[in-house]
């Protein structure tokens, strides 16, 4: 009778278990939560020497730092069922759109300076390297002179950091 039990509780559990599964992932490095985490993935790509895996460290923790109290105050303006639970208050959408466009401006100028300082923090041969590795996560930067990519993908006129963290 228990051996019934356990086999269809494990039959219930295995069911349920498809329930779950995210419907999507996101492209995230393993190294941190930030883009700069990219480069710290790619340091055999990169050629890094300690220093500079050090410099990218600190780069990635400092936004990350950066980006935590923006990401809660983002969340609070789009959910703010969470920040303020009165139900008799009457969102104002407007503002709160107003507030989402300026935190995600600020959010990408974060982001966009950081990935200059961990450019900046390579040498000339190694800054094609990481701008590729930084593409092909769908992180756009814009390209300074100093950084020549050898194609015309740098002719943006902004950066494009949505695929950041999630």
């Amino acid at each position: 009778m228990f051996r019934g039990w356990t086999i269809m509780a494990a039959l219930a559990c295995a069911a349920c278990q498809h329930d779950t599964m995210p419907a999507t992932t996101v492209d995230t490095p393993k190294s941190s939560k930030t883009p700069v985490g990219f480069l710290l993935d790619g340091t055999a790509q990169l050629h890094l020497r300690a220093d500079q895996t050090k410099t990218l460290r600190d780069i990635d923790k400092q936004l990350d730092a950066d980006l935590d109290p923006i990401d809660k105050r983002i969340h609070d303006v789009m959910h703010p069922a969470f920040a303020n639970p009165r139900r008799d208050a009457v969102p104002d959408v407007k503002g709160r759109i107003g507030d989402a466009k300026r935190l995600l401006q600020e959010r990408e100028t974060r982001i966009d300076n950081a990935l200059h300082r961990a450019l900046d923090a390579l040498e000339t041969v190694q800054r094609p390297v990481a701008v590729k590795i930084l593409h092909d996560h769908d992180i756009d930067i814009d390209d300074d002179e100093e950084v020549d990519t050898g194609s015309a993908a740098g002719s943006g006129s902004g950066s494009d950091v949505s695929g950041s963290r999630p």
